[in-house]
């Protein structure tokens, strides 16, 4: 059987910046935003809103050190603006191959 296999991502740029996140494939990655709406408390006879979680949505793109090591970076920013290598060695994240 194939069993699933898991990926390290970082973010570069944004509210969840210089964190890596751990996940299946993906071309976007969707992370919990820091803010989320308060929980309201209802009357007993009252109906419950359903509170759905914030996300905030990264498109992810592989860069290729100059190693050959390919490495998923999750940005909604220009990576030009960031020494990706780095902040890849700072993160401490697996590369992909």
């Amino acid at each position: 059987m194939n069993e699933p296999k898991y990926f390290d991502y970082l973010v570069l740029g944004g509210e969840h910046h210089g964190k890596s996140y751990n996940g299946l494939r993906t071309p976007i990655l969707e992370v919990r935003a820091n803010s989320q709406p308060m929980a309201r408390l209802y009357a007993r006879d009252e109906p419950a809103q359903i509170t759905v979680p914030v996300l905030v949505s990264y498109r992810v793109v592989e860069h290729i050190c100059g190693d050959g090591k390919h490495f998923f970076i999750a940005t909604n920013d220009d990576l030009t603006n960031f020494d990706v290598e780095e902040e890849i060695l700072k993160s401490g994240i697996s590369p992909v191959n």
